[in-house]
């Protein structure tokens, strides 16, 4: 067991079990210190929230917080934060976590492949933009069960807010649930698909959507864990996170479709649709034009 660099690509959902330091019970730990690390966070972030709102108190901005996270204020810069600036939070709560506990390097939560490769992240931004692209526009041509007003509701620093922290928040979403939660369920039961499957179960019920928006979050976890797994990383999985998202908060802000949670059957068939050409198309993309190449990886791993 040393310290070195290797050029191996290691199997992603297990990957935690190649370092030294790792023992079961230690992602335990770094999952405790990133929820108190992130609810400290969030403190900060509502503070600025009610800093920015101009809310004459406390119990005023509580009152219009539903307006911002769920209403038409949350396309002002103050509901934009809140959306998404609540979520990206997770992000340095997991890097402090893990910087504490040290059981493996950060970068391991990234990839089996030595982090998180920027090639392969713009790449996945241009099929993820094709293939989502071509299916919105169906969508909303023929099966849009929930169509806007045609009005904008952005706001100007509302949008400069919403596009700056998105692909924040699309990226913890990532880390926290095919990061962290499926690299330690994959560390302790060893089987893959399982661990996907649990992960996708969780990240749904994470969803506050009638039973078809559920259904079809399920499938995108199942599609999200499917392509880390092949891809060994979260770089297309981000992509796609970042994309699907772009889509939706921006044909809600400019009133092309309604944005609601209650989805319809059509909505979420499409989705799911959706889900398996991206993963088929991104594992074949894979696998016949090697996007995906070893690099180094750092840390002590056992050989």
């Amino acid at each position: 067991m040393t310290n070195v660099e290797i050029q191996n690509e290691y199997e992603y959902t297990t990957f935690p079990r190649q370092f030294v330091r790792y023992r079961w019970f230690k992602p335990i730990l770094v999952t405790l210190l990133t929820t108190v690390f992130y609810f400290t966070i969030i403190i900060s972030v509502m503070l600025v929230a009610y800093f920015m709102s101009g809310c004459s108190g406390i119990t005023a901005f509580m009152g219009q917080y539903d307006y911002f996270s769920d209403g038409e204020g949350m396309f002002t810069a103050v509901g934009a934060l809140i959306n998404m600036g609540s979520i990206a939070a997770m992000i340095p709560a997991l890097a402090l976590a893990a910087l504490i506990i040290r059981d493996r390097p950060y970068s391991s939560y990234s990839s089996s492949r030595g982090g998180f490769k920027w090639s392969a992240f713009f790449k996945g931004l241009i099929v993820a933009a094709v293939i989502m692209g071509i299916f919105f526009t169906i969508d909303t041509i023929f099966f849009n069960d929930d169509p806007g007003n045609g009005e904008i509701s952005f706001t100007t620093a509302g949008f400069i807010v919403m596009v700056v922290l998105l692909p924040f928040q699309c990226a913890a979403e990532e880390y926290v649930f095919r990061g962290l939660l499926m690299q330690t369920l994959g560390s302790w039961i060893r089987v893959p698909v399982i661990a996907i499957i649990l992960q996708a179960i969780v990240f749904a019920l994470g969803h506050m959507y009638n039973i078809w928006g559920i259904m079809a979050i399920f499938v995108s976890g199942l599609a999200f864990g499917v392509i880390a797994w092949q891809t060994k990383g979260l770089e297309i999985g981000v992509a796609m996170h970042v994309v699907n998202n772009y889509i939706a908060f921006l044909s809600q802000g400019f009133g092309i479709s309604g944005g609601g949670s209650e989805a319809g059957v059509s909505s979420m068939l499409i989705s799911i649709v959706v889900d398996i050409v991206s993963v088929a198309v991104i594992i074949f993309i894979t696998k016949k034009f090697h996007w995906f190449t070893p690099r180094p990886i750092k840390g002590e791993l056992k050989m």
